[in-house]
Parts: structure tokens; C-alpha cells; sequence
């Protein structure tokens, strides 16, 4: 009888003892998780800004990017279409266009999977990591660039509204540099003709890059 209640004791201490171990290691995984939504939260824009530039540089152009604040597993899209410097001497380049996005899953979600911890990771060497979709093509391998370049100088820009507040909105975010001068633009509303333009170049530039991936395979 005794060994018997000696022995319901040690089991009874040993899941006592299995349970405190358990329940320790519970708030160093939530440490850690809160680690790692945190150096995300930190450099997602700066690593955004890296694979997908707003910032200014030589030539004429209308860039676009667009990314959802809160569904983070949304994928974020991004274009610059006009004129580039030439490789070599003055001047401008033929019109052309750059396109990236992620591939398969959104750029935000690739940081919350990768590692952080290692030495030497830093936003740019995380970056170099992400799996990005690439596409450039020349008005002549993609005939619509043109027109749609074209028609972005007919755009008539209407100004965002005062009275009105969006929770949790897709951004489009625009960087317009030309001769004349410079324009940034961040909006909400996808009804806005800018944002109708990007929204078609965009479907353009797919249907383009598909097309083009075909003919390459035969």
C-alpha cells in the first residue's frame, strides 16, 4: 500500500514537474514571437523602400507601389514606367518598364519567416533573401507601355476629401518625376482616375510578362 501511494506521488510530482516546465517555456516562445513581429513591424518599410524605390534618381518616370496596411498577406505590387538615363553619354533612354512583385507570398510575410537572429542580418542582407518577381520590358516588346504612358499625361488628378476617414486602407503610392517637376502622391480611394491608370497599367504589365514567358518557351 505504501509503495503504492510512494509511487502515485512520483507521477503526481513528475507532471507537476513536466507542467512547470511547459508553462516556463510558454512565455520565452511568446518573447520570442513578439521579438520577431517587432524587428518586422521595425524594418518592413525600410526593406519595402529597398525592393520596390519611391526615392528619386535620374530620368522621367511615374512610379507606383501599392501594399495593404493591416492584411499583411496581401501582396504588395510595384511598376516604374517611362524613360531611364542612358547606359552610356546623356540623355534619355527608350521608354520602358520595370515591374516586381513577390512571388507567391507577400513580402511581409517572407520577413516574418525568415530568420533575424543571425549575425549580420540586417535589412539589407534580409532582403537579398526575399523571393521577388521580376519583369523589364521595352515599349517595343510591350506595345501598351506607350499608350499607356501616354494617356497618364491626360490624367486629371482629383484632390482627396476632407470628410472622409479609411480604416485600414490599400495604399497606392505614387513618385511622378518629369521635367517640369516632381510629385509624391499616397491615396486610399482605388476610384481615383491615377489609381484606375496604375490598376490598368498593372493588368497591361501582366498580361505582358505572360505573353512574353510563352514566347520565350517554344
Amino acid at each position: 500500500m505504501t509503495s503504492l501511494l510512494s509511487l502515485g506521488r512520483r507521477q503526481q510530482f513528475s507532471k507537476c514537474w513536466i507542467l512547470a516546465l511547459l508553462l516556463a517555456t510558454v512565455p520565452c516562445a511568446l518573447n520570442s514571437q513578439d521579438s520577431e513581429s517587432e524587428w518586422v513591424h521595425d524594418n518592413y518599410g525600410a526593406i519595402l523602400d529597398s525592393v520596390m524605390p519611391l526615392k528619386p534618381q535620374a530620368g522621367q518616370y511615374v512610379t507606383f507601389r501599392t501594399y495593404h496596411v493591416l492584411f499583411k498577406e496581401r501582396t504588395e505590387y510595384y511598376f516604374r514606367i517611362g524613360n531611364d538615363p542612358k547606359p552610356s553619354g546623356p540623355g534619355l533612354d527608350e521608354l520602358s518598364a520595370h515591374a516586381r512583385m513577390p512571388e507567391n507570398t507577400s513580402i511581409h510575410d517572407q520577413l516574418v519567416s525568415l530568420d533575424h537572429s543571425g549575425p549580420g542580418n540586417n535589412p539589407t542582407t534580409i532582403a537579398s533573401k526575399l523571393t521577388i518577381l521580376k519583369f523589364d520590358a521595352t515599349a517595343k516588346g510591350c506595345p501598351g507601355i506607350g499608350s499607356q504612358f501616354r494617356a497618364f499625361q491626360n490624367l486629371r488628378l482629383e484632390m482627396p476629401r476632407f470628410d472622409v476617414i479609411v480604416l485600414d486602407p490599400q495604399v497606392y503610392e505614387f513618385r511622378i518625376q518629369t521635367g517640369e517637376g516632381d510629385m509624391d502622391l499616397s491615396l486610399t480611394n482605388e476610384k481615383s482616375p491615377i489609381v484606375r491608370w496604375a490598376l490598368e497599367t498593372r493588368r497591361l504589365l501582366e498580361s505582358c510578362r505572360v505573353s512574353l514567358q510563352h514566347q520565350s518557351r517554344k
